[in-house]
This record gives structure tokens, C-alpha cells and sequence, in this order.
């Protein structure tokens, strides 16, 4: 038995993928501890699994700050600088805490303590990805939430992508003085920048998506391994009314903005209502704590598991997100993606490329708009066949397992390419 903390911050999609590999880290004899963000605790003990809180205490209420960190252009700055680098100070203190007596860390890609801690404790170390845009790769490249056409460009996307990164670069290089001075303050060089370069660890980096999804790429880790989505299914909701809606009549379809984005709604779900009337659709709205919207047509609640209500929908118009887009492929269901920012855009265009979607940016997004895209995604049905046959593959990948695998393997291989 290892003693393996797996850390990680944000929203329910930035902590499912770890419920699941913990999960098969206990079912093989292993003690997981989950070092995240106190919201989540209810969730990690409801997993079986060992809980240690790991400040900032982030908040899902604060309407003005979730629609700052969900803006295209200014929402990765607004999270890196405002809810990530001025507590990582107390993040590195919790985190250290934790794996002071671990064998071993399980790092995601936003925690960027963990490497310090690693560093700091002399420990093995492995870190996660949960999307292929933290790959910055130029030979695949992202859509970027600023210029969303450079990934469209043919041969020559790769030589712009690549002054693209370079220029970014350097923009956000002031960004990590944070990290730098803690780096400092505990007698360690300053090192790279973290968001570009410390990102990934020497030992196992593991991207827990599909290769359907993306492939991995030359500029990639070398020691990268593409495990498939690790999918943690909460228990189902069992609601006579939900029930009764699901079998009065056609399969409806489904909306949602996931755990983080649903803050920042404004008038998604309004646009959403006025569309199913306009189309006389039945719909599902997971609204949050948004406004319940009455209508005999509509089922409206906060939220409900993924896996158990995505099967049963026609297709899902949500945001793009990594953790609602993997569920959307496993159900093999065709999507309308509505992308605010951060990883979102380039998820979004990556499901179209598939040819099960298409996509919408939040900030364009109108009735019209809404329902010419649906009326084209459910009249067509290549849509429909392509994401069935999507969904056969993503069902017949074991991502805990193939994770579980690799960290496994680092215990017992001295290689740093495990």
C-alpha cells in the first residue's frame, strides 16, 4: 500500500476525474487523499476517500467575480491573478501538510504548489491534464479564446501557433512573480515559468481525456500517456417527476453551463426557454441557483448527474467544458457548444471537428442563432451516427484504470519515461 495524495482546484469538472481515479487507487490497496478547496469536501468523503483542505476557499455564489473569470478574453488572467497566485503561499502550506508523510503526488495541471511541494519533500510526482489545450502544442493547435482563428489556418497555422505561443508567453510572464518570490522565500531557484514549463513532471505526465478527443503530438511530454476521460458517476437522483417527464414523451433536450460557467448564466437559460417554445421541444434545464422556469414542456432543477440524464437526451447544448464534454461523448449524443472562455473554445471546436457539433461563443449567442443550430443538428442525421459511434469507442476506455496503471508503474520503473 502507497500513501498517494492527489491535489487539485475549481469546479466539479476539475475534481470528478480525480474522484474516479482515487477510487481505483483505494480498490487497489492504496490510501488516496483528495488535497482540495474546502467546497469539495462533502463530495470527496461521499467518494470514499480521504479528504485534506488545501486553501483558497473558493466560492461558487459571487455573480461578478464568475462572470469575470468566465469572460473570453480576461477570464484566465482574472483566475490566475486573483484565485490562484496570491494564495499560493497558503496552498503551498496545505499541500505540504498533506504529503509530508505521502508516498507519492498526483498533481493537476492548475495546482501549481504541488511541483514545490515535490521539490521541496524530495517525492515522485505526477502530473495530470484534463484538456489538450495545456498542451500549447504547434503542431495541434488550440483555439485559443483571444484568436480562435489560428487554429482554423492550414500549413501555415503551425508557424503562426508557434510566434503566437512565444508572444503569449512573454505576456503573461509577470503573471508567476508569486510563485518566483515563494520559490525564493524557501531556498530554491527560481526556475521556469511555471504555466509553460514546470507544468509537467518528469517522472509521468498523463492527459485523462480520450485520443479520440486529440492525439498526443510531438512537443507533447515525451513521458505523456493518453489514458481516456476518467469518468466518476455520483449516484443517481431517483424523482418520480423527472421519472414522468423523461417518458411523457420525445426525448428532450438537455441544457446546461456545468458548475462554474451556470454563474455567469445571464440570459442563457432565457434564450434556451424562448427557443424550445419557438421549436415546440421538450427540454431539461440544469439552471444551478438560477430562476425555475415553469412549463409542462420544461423540466427545470439545479442539477443532476451527467451520467445518469445525458443518455436520455436528444443531444446537450452546454458550455464545453472538459468534464460536460467528456460525459457528452461517452453518451454518444450530438452537442451545441456555448463557450465562455479558459479551455472551453478549443473543447467546443474539437467536438465540431469530430463532426457530433457545432458550436456558438457565448457572447454571439441569440435565439435565432440558438435555434438555427439545433433545427441543423437535429435534422441532419450524420450528427446523430457520428456521436453514436463516438460514444462506442469513449465507453470502451478504462481511464482510472489506465491511470492507475502509469502511477503504479513509478513506484517500481527508475525511468523518468514510465
Amino acid at each position: 500500500m502507497k500513501k498517494i495524495v492527489i491535489s487539485t482546484f475549481g469546479s466539479l469538472g476539475d475534481l470528478h476525474p480525480y474522484l474516479a481515479l482515487g477510487v481505483e487507487l483505494t480498490r487497489r490497496g492504496h490510501q488516496v487523499t483528495i488535497a482540495t478547496s474546502d467546497i469539495h469536501e462533502g463530495k470527496v468523503s461521499g467518494a470514499g476517500l480521504h479528504f485534506h483542505p488545501v486553501r483558497p476557499s473558493i466560492s461558487f455564489m459571487d455573480v461578478a467575480l464568475a462572470k469575470r473569470a468566465m469572460d473570453l478574453v480576461k477570464g484566465p488572467e482574472v483566475v490566475m491573478r486573483e484565485l490562484i497566485y496570491p494564495y499560493i503561499q497558503q496552498t503551498y502550506e496545505d499541500l505540504f501538510a498533506a504529503c509530508v508523510t505521502a508516498d507519492l503526488l498526483v498533481n493537476h495541471s492548475i495546482s501549481f504548489a504541488g511541483p514545490i511541494v515535490a521539490e521541496k519533500l524530495k517525492m515522485p510526482w505526477v502530473s495530470c491534464v484534463l484538456s489538450p489545450n495545456a498542451y500549447w502544442s504547434a503542431y495541434d493547435p488550440s483555439v485559443i479564446s483571444v484568436s480562435p482563428m489560428l487554429a482554423n489556418l492550414p500549413e501555415k497555422g503551425r508557424l503562426i501557433n508557434s510566434l503566437f505561443i512565444r508572444l503569449t508567453k512573454q505576456m503573461v510572464r509577470s503573471w508567476s512573480a508569486p510563485v518566483y518570490h515563494l520559490r525564493a522565500s524557501l531556498g530554491l531557484p527560481k526556475g521556469k515559468d511555471p504555466i509553460f514549463y514546470q507544468l509537467h513532471s518528469p517522472f509521468r505526465t498523463l492527459s485523462l481525456f480520450s485520443s479520440i478527443f486529440a492525439q498526443k503530438q510531438k512537443d507533447w511530454p515525451s513521458n505523456n500517456l493518453i489514458t481516456g476521460f476518467c469518468f466518476y458517476d455520483e449516484p443517481e437522483v431517483h424523482d418520480p417527476s423527472l421519472r414522468d417527464f423523461l417518458s411523457a414523451g420525445e426525448a428532450p433536450i438537455l441544457f446546461t453551463l456545468g458548475s462554474a460557467a451556470v454563474v455567469a448564466a445571464g440570459n442563457f437559460y432565457e434564450i434556451c426557454v424562448e427557443v424550445l417554445h419557438r421549436m415546440k421541444r421538450r427540454g431539461i434545464l440544469l439552471v444551478g441557483d438560477g430562476a425555475v422556469f415553469k412549463d409542462t414542456n420544461i423540466f427545470a432543477t439545479p442539477y443532476l448527474p451527467y451520467g445518469q440524464v445525458f443518455p436520455k437526451a436528444a443531444l446537450i447544448v452546454n458550455q464545453s467544458g472538459i468534464g460536460t464534454v467528456g460525459q457528452v461523448l461517452r453518451a454518444g449524443k450530438p452537442m451545441l457548444g456555448i463557450p465562455f472562455s479558459h479551455d472551453q473554445p478549443d473543447n467546443a471546436a474539437r467536438v465540431k471537428r469530430l463532426g457530433m457539433g457545432q458550436l456558438i461563443y457565448k457572447q454571439h449567442l441569440t435565439v435565432q442563432k440558438m435555434q438555427k443550430a439545433l433545427t441543423a443538428l437535429l435534422n441532419n442525421p450524420v450528427y446523430f451516427s457520428r456521436a453514436a459511434a463516438v460514444g462506442d469507442m469513449v465507453r470502451q476506455e478504462d481511464g482510472p484504470a489506465s491511470a492507475a496503471d502509469a502511477i503504479e508503474r513509478v513506484f517500481t520503473v527508475p525511468s523518468t519515461h514510465r
